[in-house]
């Protein structure tokens, strides 16, 4: 408990952001922006604080492309790495080495997310569900969408046939995917932080774009952890496909 209420002052810390062009990490303020809410309904279990944190470097790397009006990578993955190494350490080698064959992968299961895993591995099917909810999240629309990502995090902690290791892969997959549907299905927030208004769709409107966003965020995650990486790699790793993302689907200019 008292670690949430510390992840939670953190959160609230890091919102003080100054309006003015800068370029990353030179500029502290501006390179660490975060919203009070930034990862819709805060943590529930300690596997949420991966969906907090995601949503942090993301919304940094967010607001300095869209106030420089810039699709360069190298910053944002520097703005996403230094907001992250606030509070934990960062391999930057490990990920700029790893980061291109991350994004090739993410690319090539896009039309199918599952093929990266063994069907006979007892979170398979947890996920079938996971990518089958994602792709249909425009029918469905963000608050049932939320509900749904709840209600199987409950299955998974109640599951006795998941090791301890196969839960927090499911359950940290599961935090990104609705922290993440929280950033692309309410883009419009990130208004609040930038030096001029961009008219994203509204709230009611889940694109393609989001739903590819969300589940290119959950298969970064998932295939980091796969290939081993530490939860802090996997983080870092999930968020600067996020921006990418973004980058070649959502970028509005």
């Amino acid at each position: 408990m008292k670690a949430k209420m510390l992840l939670a002052v953190a959160v609230i810390a890091m919102l003080s952001c100054q309006k003015k062009q800068s370029t990353p990490v030179q500029d502290e303020q501006n390179s660490l922006v975060s919203m009070p809410n930034s990862a819709g309904r805060l943590t529930k279990n300690d596997y949420d604080s991966t969906g907090i944190y995601h949503n942090m470097m993301l919304d940094s790397a967010l607001v300095y492309a869209l106030n420089n009006r810039t699709r360069n990578s190298e910053p944002a993955h520097k703005i996403i790495m230094h907001v992250y190494a606030k509070h934990y350490p960062v391999d930057v080698a490990l990920i700029q080495k790893v980061t291109p064959g991350l994004l090739v992968s993410i690319n090539k299961t896009a039309a199918n997310p599952l093929e990266m895993l063994d069907p006979k591995a007892p979170e398979y099917p947890f996920f079938v569900q996971l990518f089958k909810m994602i792709k249909q999240a425009d029918r469905i629309g963000y608050e049932q969408f939320i509900a749904d990502i709840e209600s199987l995090k409950e299955k998974v902690f109640i599951n006795e046939d998941l090791s301890a290791q196969a839960k927090e892969r499911v359950l940290g997959t599961l935090a990104v995917a609705g922290s993440s549907a929280y950033r692309w299905f309410n883009l419009h927030t990130i208004n609040t932080h930038l030096h001029f208004f961009v008219p994203f769709l509204s709230p009611t409107q889940v694109t393609q774009g989001g739903i590819e966003a969300v589940s290119a965020d959950a298969r970064a995650y998932m295939k980091a952890k796969k290939d081993g990486h530490s939860e802090h790699t996997a983080r870092v790793l999930s968020a600067i496909a996020s921006v990418e993302k973004f980058f070649e689907s959502l970028w509005p200019f």
